[in-house]
């Protein structure tokens, strides 16, 4: 059952993908070995824990680090919003560092991470507890998705989406 929920996760962070313009041209490569699959695995997982660190710390440069630059960026906020580009994203982060002056309290749960070639994906639970100009503290709870695309031989996100999940049957969000 599992891995035929990675086999269409796989899958449709590919289409999300080619969406992006990630497919244009040849294919492509597939990983040679399972160290190489490895190794790609441990770096996605390195550019999860370095964006939320970045963001925690309120650091632009270490959270911008793990984006594509240019016009081909896609986010998706819980905030809400949707911010096209590189400098869009850029200019989220800082607002939000504005709107949180406190370093927030973060955890990263339940991280799934597929590669194939090219093209990677992330999911993942995201608690974050930010503390308000007020001095009170938001404690929120947030799934996001990340696609990655190997640009150059670097391995660097092109879309991310996170939401805040809300409970219908309650007033109140939950999980």
């Amino acid at each position: 059952m599992v891995r035929k929920g990675l086999v269409f996760n796989v899958f449709a962070a590919a289409v999300m993908a080619c969406a992006l313009g990630a497919c244009e041209g040849t294919p492509p490569p597939k990983s040679a070995t399972a160290s190489t699959a490895a190794s790609d695995r441990a770096e996605i997982e390195r550019l999860v824990v370095t964006e939320m660190e970045g963001a925690r710390d309120h650091d632009i440069d270490k959270t911008m680090s793990v984006y594509a630059p240019g016009d081909e960026l896609v986010l998706f906020d819980a905030a809400p919003g949707v911010f096209k580009g590189y400098d869009a994203m850029k200019a989220a982060y800082l607002k939000y560092f504005a709107m949180f002056p406190g370093r927030p309290v973060t955890e990263i749960q339940d991280l799934t991470i597929g590669v194939s070639g090219d093209l990677a994906f992330a999911h993942s639970i995201q608690k974050w507890d930010f503390q308000k100009p007020d001095g009170t503290v938001l404690k929120t709870m947030h799934r996001v998705t990340n696609v990655f695309r190997r640009i150059d031989g670097k391995w660097l996100c092109v879309h991310e989406h996170a939401s805040v999940p809300v409970n219908l049957f309650k007033e109140e969000g939950g999980q």
